[in-house]
C-alpha cells in the first residue's frame, strides 16, 4: 500500500475514534480499537503479516493514540455538559 494511503488511512481512524468518543454513549469508543485489534490479530493468522513482534510492539503504541482520543472526546463531552449546565442556571436565575 502507498504510504501516502497508509497516513490517510491512520488519519481517518484517529479521527473516528474521536468522533466516537465524542458521542453521549462512552462505549462508542471501543470501536475502533475493538476493530483494529480484531484487524490486526486476523491479519497475522492469515499470514499478512509474518511477524508476531510486529503486533506486538504496534499494538500497544497504536492503541495508546486511540486512548488518547478517547480521553480528549470524553473531556470534550463533559466541558459541553459543563456548558449546557451554566445556561441552564443562569436561565433559572431570571
Amino acid at each position: 500500500m502507498n504510504d501516502i494511503y497508509v497516513v490517510l488511512l491512520i488519519a481517518g481512524l484517529l479521527g473516528l475514534q474521536y468522533f466516537f468518543s465524542t458521542r453521549e454513549n462512552k462505549f462508542l469508543g471501543l470501536i475502533v480499537p475493538g476493530l483494529f485489534t480484531v484487524t490486526m490479530i486476523g491479519m497475522y493468522i492469515i499470514g499478512r503479516i509474518e511477524h508476531l513482534l510486529f503486533i506486538v510492539l504496534l499494538l500497544p503504541v497504536v492503541l495508546l493514540f486511540f486512548y488518547e482520543q478517547w480521553k480528549r472526546g470524553r473531556e470534550s463531552v463533559q466541558v459541553k455538559r459543563e456548558k449546557e449546565l451554566r445556561k441552564m442556571r443562569s436561565h433559572d436565575l431570571h
